[in-house]
């Protein structure tokens, strides 16, 4: 796991959420149902082609954790709007259901907060001892870990929070292997 790592810019983060100006849409639940007592926020769902500056920088965060892309595009990211109130309950993303209701297993995740100017908003992660940890709210800082960890969002109390989520499937990446 990396924890507290700056992945980006602060002119990165920005390009980031101007692509989700207008085009923002209530965020469903794991199961893509809207249940607002486990999630409440906008998202914006893009496609990240291989030589798009979206995929290089998700390759280069990735790579970070010795973690090889090996897919043409990442289907699965969420640019996330958290307004005030907005929150995501205790989780964790190893399954979801697509759009026809199939089931799709993902092995590492990767969040990153793309501004500082909100209250609340805590990106909380468990140990394996269900002790917390919280991720640093500065611009660009991120996490990758596994999605059988559980984390959440505490709920925001003040702005608004934005943030960059990536998940990987089993046939989209390869491990490097190193060498000591």
């Amino acid at each position: 796991m990396l924890f507290n790592r700056l992945f980006l810019s602060q002119e990165e983060c920005n390009k980031i959420i101007s692509l989700g100006k207008g085009k923002w849409e209530k965020s469903l639940s794991f199961y893509r149902k809207e249940i607002d007592t486990l999630r409440k926020s906008k998202q914006y769902t893009t496609q990240i082609k291989k030589g798009d500056w979206l995929y290089n920088i998700v390759e280069r965060c990735f790579s970070e954790y010795n973690i090889k892309l090996t897919t043409n595009s990442l289907f699965e990211n969420q640019i996330i709007k958290y307004d005030v109130g907005g929150f995501i309950a205790k989780h964790n993303d190893v399954s979801r259901y697509d759009e026809s209701g199939k089931k799709t297993d993902r092995v590492y995740a990767l969040n990153i907060i793309l501004n500082e100017n909100f209250e609340g908003g805590d990106f909380v992660w468990y140990d394996k001892q269900k002790n917390k940890h919280f991720l640093d709210k500065s611009s660009g800082v991120g996490a990758i870990f596994k999605t059988n960890e559980l984390h959440e969002v505490t709920p925001v109390t003040e702005g608004t929070r934005y943030s960059f989520s990536v998940f990987l499937h089993n046939n989209e990446f390869e491990t490097k292997k190193v060498i000591i």
